[in-house]
């Protein structure tokens, strides 16, 4: 995955905390947040903890970056590393890659889900990490299924197409 390529390029300038540099991101300022578990740019919001040192917490617009699990996210921050708003995840549990919409880290919203495995795929709607609504979703072997969704099952109004060689006379 080539998660490095698509950030931003920064010119970094050295600061005496190294866990938090000055960046400059074409004249904009910016910050690198870099924590055990992710790597955050952009906005952030200073506070002064209980000895009178500095913290910084993800709060406006910037890219998070996941160490441990290959995924990243571009969109809005409100004080956490929390995924609202568009974002692609490559999820290796399931071999998937999804790009589309979160709410509170779950995938809520208009999405894109590809099976790397078999080549499958789902473009459409999503309630709560359930595809909800309306969607398409085409198979490996070429049959599409376009229609309604209910608890990640086809269900409702929908027109199913089979490939010539899948369907049974």
């Amino acid at each position: 995955m080539q998660i490095r390529s698509e950030l931003p390029e920064f010119v970094f300038g050295p600061r005496p905390d190294t866990s938090i540099l000055h960046v400059r991101n074409k004249g904009k300022p910016a910050r690198i947040i870099d924590s055990k578990y992710y790597l955050y740019y952009g906005e952030v919001d200073e506070t002064i903890d209980a000895v009178g040192r500095p913290t910084y917490s993800p709060h406006g617009k910037g890219i998070i970056v996941f160490k441990l699990s290959e995924r990243f996210f571009e969109g809005w921050f409100n004080h956490t590393s929390h995924l609202n708003g568009r974002a692609r995840n490559i999820c290796q549990s399931s071999q998937s890659v999804y790009e589309g919409e979160y709410m509170d880290d779950i995938i809520h919203g208009k999405g894109n889900q590809k099976w790397i495995n078999d080549g499958s795929e789902y473009t459409g709607d999503y309630v709560q990490g359930q595809r909800e609504g309306f969607g398409v979703y085409k198979h490996a072997n070429g049959d599409i299924y376009e229609g309604e969704w209910v608890n990640n099952l086809m269900h409702g109004s929908g027109t199913y197409t089979w490939t010539s060689e899948n369907r049974s006379t």
